[in-house]
């Protein structure tokens, strides 16, 4: 849970990120660095599991080929 800081009224994540708008999604390689974002909903539950478990494929794949 990204709270903001009681001290600059920042949520650190939000900031750190550049997270635009709700719900934010992001595959994350094993080096720390964003393969993929994206912000918004759109179709249902079954819908957003298969392209998370698309771009994961395809960041595990980059991973191997680097």
């Amino acid at each position: 849970m990204d709270k903001k800081d009681p001290a600059t009224s920042v949520n650190k994540v939000v900031a750190d990120y550049g997270i635009k708008g709700i719900p934010a999604k992001f595959v994350i390689d094993e080096k720390g660095d964003i393969c993929f974002k994206l912000t918004g909903f759109s179709g249902g539950n079954d819908a957003a599991v298969e392209e998370l478990s698309a771009m994961i494929d395809m960041a595990k794949k980059n991973a191997q080929n680097n």
